[in-house]
């Protein structure tokens, strides 16, 4: 298991969720973007996800369903 994915499962299960979300948005971006979108969600860390992906931000653009 990559390192990242390692300390993601470690802080969603102390429910240290924007720890966690920081772990996994450095796993490789294309197979977990995905996954980032849906722990947001799950977890309501809109503003901390858009200060993680500002930088990439036309890369990652998202609208709502």
């Amino acid at each position: 298991m990559d390192v990242e994915m390692s300390r993601f499962t470690i802080d969603d299960f102390l429910k240290r969720y924007v720890k966690a979300l920081e772990h996994l948005s450095r796993c490789a971006p294309s197979k977990t973007f995905e996954d980032v979108v849906l722990y947001v969600k799950k977890h309501g860390l809109y503003r901390d996800a858009m200060a993680l992906y500002k930088e990439k931000r036309e890369q990652y653009d998202v609208l709502p369903p």
